[in-house]
């Protein structure tokens, strides 16, 4: 067994969650956003 892969792919793991952590919050904030230009396009709706 190749040990050296074994750290290598730990070593990455915590950049791998930062990455995934700021994909989703940058999703959410998205979601936000269009929720927030939904409920004011609907609010102008008579």
């Amino acid at each position: 067994m190749n040990t050296d892969s074994l750290t290598d792919t730990s070593a990455l793991a915590p950049e791998g969650a930062a990455r995934r952590a700021r994909k989703e919050a940058r999703r959410n904030q998205l979601l936000r956003a269009a929720g927030a230009a939904l409920d004011e396009l609907t609010e102008r709706v008579p």
